[in-house]
């Protein structure tokens, strides 16, 4: 094997292990790093109902679309507010809070799981709180366009808001998926709220594999050059002979 040879095929293998990377799940706000935020208080005022879809824009002008699977939609709640279409407040729910309430207005059952898209970021979570009192389980699952790219779960033993999101090492994600997957005795699973959207915009730094990648790059094209070059020689000297 030439060398050229092995430098091309080391850079294969770097390009293959940087394809591999996936989110990451994050359970604290602060880890997220998120520099932009979507307020559902645009929306409208306590007791808006929201339908099975809504549009929102984050403060960075980022245009978000939302899903409820169930046909009733969900209601607009305001932490601590007399409606009844209020929530109460408590950790990650702060009184005058614009939350999302995924529970029909009519039926008073769930409506989850709630769907949030966007254009690709690097990283979105928020905080959720089952309906019911008592432990729950929430899941956050981070798709690519309809490609799975992760799934995670976290629970709150307490009950109280659990802020639940995924991380990636570049922006690929362009939709969440949010539901409960276990909660208190007689609960329902699709009734949830979720506290405002948290984005991370921002590109990571490039990894030591990316870096590895311009570095080999870098010394593989002089040798392609003295390999195309010397091919060039032979075929000119067969052309003279």
């Amino acid at each position: 094997m030439t060398k050229s040879h092995k430098v091309l095929g080391l850079i294969a293998l770097l390009a293959a292990g940087g394809l591999q990377a996936a989110p990451s799940l994050v359970t604290d706000l602060g880890a997220l790093k998120g520099n932009d935020t979507v307020s559902w208080a645009q929306l409208g005022g306590v007791g808006t109902l929201l339908g099975q879809s809504f549009n929102a824009n984050s403060s960075n002008a980022l245009a978000v679309s939302g899903t409820l699977a169930g046909a009733e939609g969900g209601c607009l709640a305001v932490v601590g507010s007399a409606s009844d279409c209020s929530w109460g407040a408590g950790s990650g729910f702060n009184v005058g809070d614009s939350v999302i309430w995924a529970e029909g207005s009519s039926s008073y059952t769930g409506s989850g799981p709630l769907t949030l898209s966007f254009k690709p970021v690097q990283g979105a979570g928020l905080f959720v709180q089952s309906v019911s009192s008592g432990a729950f389980t929430v899941q956050i699952q981070a798709f690519n366009g309809n490609t799975l790219l992760n799934s995670f779960t976290a629970t709150s033993a307490s009950g109280a808001g659990q802020f639940i999101g995924v991380l990636d090492d570049h922006a690929e994600i362009t939709k969440i998926q949010l539901s409960l997957t276990q909660c208190g005795p007689g609960c329902d699973s699709n009734d949830f709220a979720v506290n405002s959207l948290v984005l991370n915009t921002v590109s990571a730094v490039p990894e030591p594999s990316t870096w590895a990648l311009f570095g080999l790059g870098a010394l593989a094209l002089p040798l392609l050059r003295r390999r195309a070059a010397s091919t060039q020689s032979s075929i000119n000297s067969k052309r003279s002979a």
